[in-house]
């Protein structure tokens, strides 16, 4: 087939979940497919891809980012369209000519749309065309993202129930699951990355097929360290450090980070009064930022992000809410980093209580349970080597022949349609 691989960001550098899923399912997708990528990007950032990817994908089209939306404007819409505020983000004439452009001239057979931003610019370039035949469209919903925002909604930044943002949460999750319903009609199939999610959009109504494919973990690459991998004698490090990754001003993760150091890490620091939280993620807001201190290093956007998972004592998870399935926990799993994390954390990755992670949901209970592996090596050293075995489970060369058997199964379905 040829493939149409849209999507809003460069995938590369691998900073960000997005990036990362979006750069191994191209990957994967090039070894058995023609696939020109189609993204938005600045001038040097498309000189990287062609250098980085310009050997795997047949062409590389780049457009320029939209600017971001003010904030009185986002307001307005929020209070007077029925559209969601997410789906406007990339809804920009310059993109939309872009996707025109390559549809035109590509006679596609499929478009892989990474994220709900993109299927608006996607749907609006095709309008009025009449493609012989028209290319099937495949979403890859990295989250339900009505899920994520009725989630959000129950909990509030400020711990206030009808406060302006659980308002905005509440507001748009009803958009959104109005906007993922009406994609029934609209698109061929979606790529779901857990079972949760997958059933989050049935209960919407969605007839059309729906896939799992989860996230993975490069596990060449995220790895234990000899040390762990070898004994469970090693010393307790001094002092002890604990880690939390991800983009750092996507809010599921700004509200784990602030709900751990306010209501998880003074009773972590009862117990170990020099432990340290590791913050390392790209662009930190500024209430992030406002947590660096003696306890709280906050290290912004790293290059390798690899040894700081192999120096840490515990990795924390402390989601409160969210969607699909978190990448960084399964880069602590293969690095065999012990794991203390809330159920919607450990959520889409088949994890166990007290085998390879340690879930706890109330702030005190994740605090005992932090400063436990911290004390116990024991316990570390056998929920790490678990935690290896479950990964390896989750490399990407065990998750792309999913993608290429649903997207075998689809072309053959339009051949079968089309006799």
């Amino acid at each position: 087939m040829k493939i149409l691989f849209v999507t809003r960001e460069p995938p590369w550098p691998l900073h960000g979940g997005a990036r990362i899923r979006g750069y191994h399912l191209l990957r994967g997708l090039a070894g058995e497919h023609e696939v020109h990528l189609l993204c938005c990007a600045s001038v040097r950032q498309a000189v990287d891809l062609q250098r980085v990817l310009g050997g795997i994908c047949r062409g590389i089209m780049t457009v320029e980012e939209p600017m971001t939306r003010p904030p009185w404007i986002r307001m307005w819409d929020t209070a007077t369209t029925p559209v969601p505020d997410l789906t406007l983000r990339y809804d920009d004439d310059r993109v939309v000519h872009g996707l025109r452009e390559a549809l035109d001239a590509g006679s596609f057979d499929l478009v892989h749309i990474t994220g709900l931003e993109m299927v608006r610019p996607v749907l609006r370039a095709m309008a009025g065309r009449r493609y012989r035949p028209r290319p099937r469209l495949v979403l890859d919903a990295q989250n339900a993202e009505h899920l994520l925002q009725r989630r959000a909604a129950r909990v509030a930044d400020d711990g206030i129930a009808g406060s302006p943002i659980a308002l905005y949460s509440w507001v748009q999750a009803r958009k959104l699951a109005r906007y993922e319903h009406g994609l029934g009609s609209r698109l061929d199939g979606i790529l779901a990355v857990s079972d949760e999610d997958r059933t989050a959009f049935l209960r919407l109504g969605l007839r059309l097929p729906i896939e799992v494919v989860p996230n993975g973990v490069y596990t060449e690459v995220y790895r234990p360290p000899a040390d762990r991998r070898q004994s469970p004698s090693v010393a307790a490090q001094a002092p002890p450090r604990l880690l939390f990754t991800g983009t750092m001003d996507y809010r599921p993760n700004v509200d784990a980070v602030c709900w751990f150091v306010d209501r998880i890490l003074p009773g972590i620091l009862e117990r170990h009064p020099m432990a340290v939280l590791d913050v390392a993620g790209s662009r930190p807001s500024e209430r992030i930022a406002a947590l660096g201190g003696p306890h709280v290093a906050i290290h912004g956007e790293v290059d390798d992000d690899a040894p700081f998972f192999e120096n840490a004592s515990a990795f924390v998870l402390p989601m409160r809410f969210g969607a699909g399935s978190r990448l960084k926990l399964l880069q602590a799993l293969a690095s065999g980093s012990p794991v203390v994390t809330t159920t919607c954390g450990a959520e889409g990755v088949r994890v166990a209580d007290g085998r390879d992670v340690l879930v706890r949901d109330g702030p005190y209970e994740f605090a005992d349970a932090a400063a436990s592996v911290i004390e116990d090596r024991l316990l570390a050293f056998r929920l790490g080597v678990e935690a290896r075995t479950t990964a390896l489970r989750y490399d990407w060369s065990a998750i792309v022949p999913g993608l290429l058997d649903f997207y075998r199964r689809l072309n053959a379905r339009r051949i079968t349609v089309a006799r």
